[in-house]
């Protein structure tokens, strides 16, 4: 067999990437201290406070999104607490109106046993499941429209990361594709390669 004739049936990526210069303590109290201000989505997500650190976190990340297409725009972000003993259930980050995006988290605290993240893709009639070791500093990439979840919080400490999702542009949706068919963005390597 000519193993240079194989060719994958479904292409979908991630990344993870080690950010620098994130004062991660002083971040996890900040969340720590606004956790009473929830959101309406879920228990453990609460409003990212406004300060130094959670700043310059969302700068970073909107940097390295930028790598993939110039022509991104931030759409959400919020913090996730989670208690021992929660967990987060099947999700996406799809939404009504935009193109598939790059969601993402940034890992806060990671106690041991406090979780992993797991990215879910249901293909060829089986669940296709890839854990994810969450390690402190760490940007995890992927696609909106995979479903997630977050294992149980099994420790006895609280396990916080920073979530959010970035779309491209609507109003600049033929750059956006401009930098793909020219060669200058990898936005296929994580969405997929498919006609829609």
């Amino acid at each position: 067999m000519n193993s240079a004739n194989i060719s994958p049936i479904l292409s979908l990526g991630h990344n993870i990437i080690q950010l620098q210069g994130i004062d991660n303590k002083q971040l996890s109290e900040d969340i720590i201290e606004n956790k009473h201000i929830s959101l309406d989505h879920n228990y453990e997500e609460t409003v990212l406070p406004d300060t130094v650190e959670s700043k310059k976190l969302r700068n970073m990340i909107h940097d390295e999104i930028m790598k993939i297409n110039k022509y991104f725009k931030p759409f959400d972000w919020w913090a996730h607490i989670l208690e021992p003993g929660q967990s987060t259930m099947y999700h996406s980050h799809e939404k009504h109106g935009y193109r598939d995006g790059i969601a993402w988290v940034y890992y806060v605290t990671y106690p041991e046993n406090s979780g992993d993240t797991v990215l879910i893709v249901d293909a060829l009639k089986r669940k296709l499941q890839l854990p994810i070791k969450p390690l402190v500093g760490n940007l995890l990439l992927f696609p909106t429209h995979v479903p997630h979840l977050v294992k149980r919080n099994v420790s006895e400490e609280t396990r916080i990361s920073v979530s959010g999702n970035h779309f491209p542009d609507n109003e600049k949706l033929d750059e956006f594709f401009k930098e793909i068919y020219e060669g200058r963005s990898n936005y296929f390597y994580y969405v997929g390669a498919y006609n829609n």
